[in-house]
Order: structure tokens, then C-alpha cells, then sequence
């Protein structure tokens, strides 16, 4: 496991204190996803929900040298329609969307893709990064993050359109998978089973 080098004034909690209050569901029926050409070669790496029939559904196809996907689903899961991304986009780590019509996904090539109309239609937002983005995560329609495979941390505040970096991550080994902000000052960065509440004003 990397040696980790923390910042300062950040406080290490065990990985279940973090979720102590999730309710685990009973119950799992699988879904049969035909969308994809051969369901048995792909690797889901998020889905995101915007109510309760409306899905959507990013990885890889491991048959098609990594070509990434994100399929939608308006019935619940019982069916579902690929979604016009692009080309060659490779694996799409994390999905997430503010609302109904307007969302994000990001990818291992270090690229955040938004979508204004439900997944319709998408268009890549520049960004001064490096490495695979791994989590993208907003705390209101404004203001949002990302964290990437280098330990960075990247934050908007103008709804997505520019991209701020927080944390250069340069200095140490830290690789970060998710980021889940639950309350305005309390922030949860994980790598691994390792779970991180913020204490400074980083964010």
C-alpha cells in the first residue's frame, strides 16, 4: 500500500464510521442489460440515479480495448439506450448530475464530460489537469469536485465551466478514488478503505 503523507489538521477515521448510519438493502435482482454488444466483457464503474426511474450507468467495454460507455435507463433499469458521449472516450470512472437535464462524467484520460440535456448530447470541459479522474462530486448547483488518480483535487464554483485546483497532491503518494461531501464543512476522501475528515479550509 502507498505510504500516505497527510495534510495538516486532517483527521483519519475508520472506514465504517463513515457510513454507520446507511441503511444495506435486502434485496438484489440482476438486470439484463442488452445495450452493450457483449454484456459479460463490460465493467460498470458508477451509476447515478435522478429519480426513480431515470439512471444512468458508466464503465468500459473490455472487448473494445477499454472503449468507454454510459448508458440511460427511463423505466426503472428494464431497458436502456447508450448514450452518444464520443469516441474513444475510454472507461468512465463517475457520473453525477445536479438535476434532471444537467450532469457530468468523468473519465481515466483525465477528461470531464457535461451534459445539459439529460445525456442527449455532451461536450468535453477543459480542464488543467493531469491523470485519471477518479470521483466527481457537487454540493450544490454551483460548486463542485473532483479527485483524481495523482491526489489531486480540483473545485469549481461556476456550475462546472471552469476547474480550480485545491491540492496539488505533488508531494506525497496519495491516491484518491472517491469524494463524498455530506455536510458544508465535513468532507470524506477515500483511498482504499481509508476514510479522511476535513478539518481546515481547504474546501
Amino acid at each position: 500500500m502507498k505510504k500516505l503523507l497527510l495534510l495538516s489538521l486532517i483527521l483519519i477515521v475508520s472506514f465504517s464510521s463513515c457510513h454507520k448510519n446507511n441503511v444495506e438493502p435486502t434485496h438484489w435482482t440482476p438486470l439484463s442489460i442488452t445495450t452493450i454488444s457483449d454484456f459479460s466483457s463490460a465493467d460498470f464503474s458508477s451509476v447515478f440515479f435522478t429519480d426513480n426511474n431515470t439512471g444512468y450507468v458508466g464503465g468500459s467495454d473490455i472487448n473494445s480495448d477499454g472503449n468507454g460507455f454510459i448508458i440511460k435507463t427511463t423505466d426503472g433499469g428494464k431497458s436502456w439506450i447508450r448514450l452518444p458521449v464520443g469516441k474513444d472516450i475510454l472507461e468512465i470512472k463517475s457520473i453525477y448530475f445536479l438535476d434532471a437535464n444537467n450532469g457530468f462524467a468523468v473519465n481515466v484520460a483525465g477528461k470531464i464530460f457535461k451534459t445539459t440535456d439529460a445525456g442527449a448530447t455532451w461536450s468535453v470541459v477543459q480542464i488543467n489537469q493531469s491523470g485519471q479522474i477518479n470521483s466527481v462530486f457537487f454540493t450544490n448547483q454551483k460548486t463542485g469536485y473532483i479527485v483524481n488518480v495523482n491526489g489531486q483535487i480540483l473545485k469549481t464554483i461556476d456550475g462546472g465551466n471552469t476547474w480550480v485546483q485545491k491540492y496539488s497532491g505533488k508531494n506525497d503518494s496519495l491516491m484518491l478514488n472517491d469524494i463524498f461531501l455530506q455536510m458544508p464543512k465535513t468532507d470524506m476522501l477515500s483511498e482504499k478503505k481509508t476514510c479522511f475528515t476535513e478539518l481546515t479550509a481547504l474546501f
